[in-house]
């Protein structure tokens, strides 16, 4: 979350998001380097994780969709909001 940057705030990633942890820490990193405090920031327990299957399915399943393709760039947020929503997901409490 862009609050990281403002001095005093706790910065949350919220039940409603997915996210990609090889992304989250890479980013973690590069803003240690930069010299910004992230010691503060939140990840909800509730947050769903995108698992590595599921970018998988989703360049699968665009390559499989040929001319109705929807865009999508691979990586696995849609399989991950289904999963979110069909309560079969990975959270990080998990």
């Amino acid at each position: 979350p862009s609050g990281i940057l403002t001095p005093g705030v706790t910065p949350v990633i919220g039940n409603g998001v997915v996210v990609d942890l090889g992304v989250l820490f890479e980013e973690i990193e590069h803003l240690d380097e930069r010299g910004v405090a992230t010691s503060k920031l939140r990840v909800s327990g509730n947050a769903h994780v995108i698992p590595e299957y599921n970018r998988a399915l989703d360049q699968v399943t665009e390559r499989f969709l040929g001319k109705r393709r929807i865009g999508t760039t691979g990586p696995g947020i849609g399989p991950t909001y289904a999963d979110k929503m069909t309560r079969v997901g990975i959270r990080i409490q998990d």
